[in-house]
Protein backbone atom coordinates (compact mmCIF):
# COMPACT_ATOMS: atom_id res chain seq x y z
CA UNK A 1 0.00 0.00 0.00
CA UNK A 2 2.68 2.43 0.83
CA UNK A 3 4.29 1.82 -2.73
CA UNK A 4 0.65 2.87 -4.04
CA UNK A 5 0.81 5.96 -1.93
CA UNK A 6 4.09 6.97 -3.59
CA UNK A 7 3.03 6.37 -6.85
CA UNK A 8 0.00 8.82 -6.65
CA UNK A 9 2.33 11.33 -4.48
CA UNK A 10 4.60 11.13 -7.57
CA UNK A 11 1.74 11.36 -10.11
CA UNK A 12 0.05 14.45 -8.00
CA UNK A 13 3.61 16.01 -7.69
CA UNK A 14 3.38 16.20 -11.89
CA UNK A 15 0.75 17.85 -12.23
CA UNK A 16 1.69 21.29 -9.67
CA UNK A 17 2.14 24.11 -11.25
CA UNK A 18 3.00 27.09 -8.87
CA UNK A 19 1.80 27.38 -4.77
CA UNK A 20 1.99 29.77 -2.49
CA UNK A 21 5.42 29.51 -0.41
CA UNK A 22 3.92 26.95 1.66
CA UNK A 23 0.51 25.35 2.08
CA UNK A 24 -1.61 22.17 2.68
CA UNK A 25 -2.82 21.41 -0.68
CA UNK A 26 -4.36 17.79 -0.33
CA UNK A 27 -4.95 14.60 2.25
CA UNK A 28 -6.35 11.71 0.22
CA UNK A 29 -7.39 8.88 3.05
CA UNK A 30 -6.98 5.26 1.25
CA UNK A 31 -9.06 2.86 3.70
CA UNK A 32 -9.31 3.68 7.47
CA UNK A 33 -5.70 4.31 8.79
CA UNK A 34 -3.66 5.73 6.17
CA UNK A 35 -3.40 8.87 3.95
CA UNK A 36 -1.09 10.64 1.81
CA UNK A 37 -0.77 14.38 2.56
CA UNK A 38 0.30 16.27 0.00
CA UNK A 39 2.03 20.14 1.01
CA UNK A 40 3.86 22.51 -0.69
CA UNK A 41 6.99 24.31 -0.09
CA UNK A 42 8.81 26.54 -2.43
CA UNK A 43 6.97 25.37 -5.02
CA UNK A 44 8.12 21.72 -4.37
CA UNK A 45 5.19 19.22 -3.58
CA UNK A 46 6.12 17.35 -0.26
CA UNK A 47 3.94 14.25 -0.35
CA UNK A 48 4.20 12.22 3.00
CA UNK A 49 2.12 9.19 4.71
CA UNK A 50 0.15 9.64 7.69
CA UNK A 51 -2.36 8.29 9.74
CA UNK A 52 -5.61 10.02 9.50
CA UNK A 53 -6.62 12.04 12.18
CA UNK A 54 -9.89 12.27 13.44
CA UNK A 55 -11.61 15.85 12.74
CA UNK A 56 -14.63 16.70 15.31
CA UNK A 57 -18.36 16.11 13.77
CA UNK A 58 -19.65 18.66 15.88
CA UNK A 59 -19.43 22.36 15.29
CA UNK A 60 -16.57 23.99 16.70
CA UNK A 61 -17.75 26.03 20.40
CA UNK A 62 -17.43 30.23 19.88
CA UNK A 63 -14.66 31.98 21.27
CA UNK A 64 -15.94 34.15 24.19
CA UNK A 65 -13.26 37.03 25.67
CA UNK A 66 -13.83 39.02 28.68
CA UNK A 67 -11.40 42.41 28.33
CA UNK A 68 -10.89 44.57 31.72
CA UNK A 69 -9.31 48.09 31.02
CA UNK A 70 -8.29 48.72 34.90
CA UNK A 71 -7.15 52.65 32.92
CA UNK A 72 -10.32 53.23 31.60
CA UNK A 73 -12.16 51.26 34.16
CA UNK A 74 -14.47 49.30 31.06
CA UNK A 75 -15.05 45.47 30.67
CA UNK A 76 -15.67 44.30 27.04
CA UNK A 77 -17.04 41.02 26.41
CA UNK A 78 -16.77 39.80 23.33
CA UNK A 79 -17.67 36.15 21.58
CA UNK A 80 -16.28 35.45 18.06
CA UNK A 81 -14.40 38.79 18.33
CA UNK A 82 -18.47 40.70 18.17
CA UNK A 83 -18.94 43.39 20.90
CA UNK A 84 -21.89 41.43 23.32
CA UNK A 85 -21.42 44.09 25.81
CA UNK A 86 -19.46 47.09 26.78
CA UNK A 87 -19.91 48.99 30.58
CA UNK A 88 -18.19 50.57 33.26
CA UNK A 89 -16.73 49.16 36.20
CA UNK A 90 -14.93 49.49 39.53
CA UNK A 91 -11.60 47.86 40.16
CA UNK A 92 -9.31 47.37 43.23
CA UNK A 93 -7.98 50.89 44.55
CA UNK A 94 -4.09 51.18 44.86
CA UNK A 95 -3.74 49.55 47.90
CA UNK A 96 -6.05 46.50 47.08
CA UNK A 97 -5.06 46.52 43.28
CA UNK A 98 -6.83 44.33 40.99
CA UNK A 99 -4.23 41.35 39.22
CA UNK A 100 -3.47 42.64 35.58
CA UNK A 101 -2.83 39.14 33.48
CA UNK A 102 -4.40 36.32 31.78
CA UNK A 103 -7.29 34.39 33.33
CA UNK A 104 -10.29 32.11 32.78
CA UNK A 105 -13.51 31.67 34.34
CA UNK A 106 -12.54 29.41 36.76
CA UNK A 107 -16.03 29.25 38.70
CA UNK A 108 -19.58 30.76 38.53
CA UNK A 109 -21.40 31.22 41.74
CA UNK A 110 -24.76 33.15 42.09
CA UNK A 111 -24.38 34.10 45.31
CA UNK A 112 -21.38 35.06 47.72
CA UNK A 113 -20.81 36.61 51.05
CA UNK A 114 -17.85 38.97 50.81
CA UNK A 115 -16.53 40.07 54.57
CA UNK A 116 -13.66 41.42 55.18
CA UNK A 117 -11.96 44.27 57.89
CA UNK A 118 -13.35 47.58 56.55
CA UNK A 119 -16.07 45.98 54.87
CA UNK A 120 -19.68 43.30 54.72
CA UNK A 121 -21.15 42.74 51.27
CA UNK A 122 -23.40 39.45 52.00
CA UNK A 123 -25.98 37.80 49.47
CA UNK A 124 -23.59 40.00 46.32
CA UNK A 125 -24.70 37.81 43.15
CA UNK A 126 -23.58 36.96 40.27
CA UNK A 127 -19.92 36.10 40.92
CA UNK A 128 -17.21 35.21 38.30
CA UNK A 129 -14.21 33.53 40.04
CA UNK A 130 -10.64 34.36 37.89
CA UNK A 131 -8.48 34.36 40.94
CA UNK A 132 -7.92 32.27 43.88
CA UNK A 133 -5.60 34.48 46.18
CA UNK A 134 -3.95 33.89 49.62
CA UNK A 135 -6.84 36.17 51.10
CA UNK A 136 -9.22 35.56 49.54
CA UNK A 137 -9.99 34.67 45.67
CA UNK A 138 -10.74 37.55 43.07
CA UNK A 139 -14.27 37.80 41.23
CA UNK A 140 -16.33 39.78 38.28
CA UNK A 141 -19.09 40.51 40.19
CA UNK A 142 -21.96 42.41 40.95
CA UNK A 143 -21.95 45.51 43.38
CA UNK A 144 -25.10 46.32 45.08
CA UNK A 145 -23.58 48.84 47.54
CA UNK A 146 -22.22 51.58 45.21
CA UNK A 147 -22.75 53.61 41.81
CA UNK A 148 -19.17 54.89 41.39
CA UNK A 149 -18.97 52.65 38.22
CA UNK A 150 -15.84 54.11 36.12
CA UNK A 151 -13.63 54.31 39.12
CA UNK A 152 -11.45 52.38 41.23
CA UNK A 153 -13.69 51.22 44.18
CA UNK A 154 -12.93 47.47 45.36
CA UNK A 155 -10.56 45.32 47.51
CA UNK A 156 -8.87 43.93 44.48
CA UNK A 157 -12.43 42.66 42.58
CA UNK A 158 -14.11 44.09 39.85
CA UNK A 159 -17.33 45.59 40.36
CA UNK A 160 -20.27 45.52 38.05
CA UNK A 161 -23.30 46.98 38.40
CA UNK A 162 -26.25 44.83 38.89
CA UNK A 163 -27.60 46.17 35.37
CA UNK A 164 -25.00 44.60 33.63
CA UNK A 165 -23.90 41.62 35.73
CA UNK A 166 -26.63 39.14 35.39
CA UNK A 167 -26.19 39.30 31.23
CA UNK A 168 -22.78 38.82 31.63
CA UNK A 169 -23.16 35.78 34.34
CA UNK A 170 -25.55 34.66 32.45
CA UNK A 171 -23.30 34.74 28.97
CA UNK A 172 -20.32 33.50 30.46
CA UNK A 173 -19.09 29.70 30.76
CA UNK A 174 -16.61 28.68 33.43
CA UNK A 175 -13.51 28.60 31.23
CA UNK A 176 -14.04 31.70 29.41
CA UNK A 177 -10.91 33.70 28.96
CA UNK A 178 -10.14 36.82 30.65
CA UNK A 179 -7.73 40.01 29.95
CA UNK A 180 -7.10 42.45 32.54
CA UNK A 181 -4.15 45.13 31.99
Amino acid sequence: MEKDLRRVGALMKKKINSLPALCLVAVFAFGASAAIILTAKANVLQPEIGPILSLPVEPRDTEKNIFVNLKDQTLTYTEDMQVVGRFNISSGLSGTPTPPGEYIVLKKKPVVDYRGATYNFPSTKWNLMFKEGRNGNYYIHGAYWHNNFGHPMSHGCINVSYTNMEALYNWADEGTKILIN
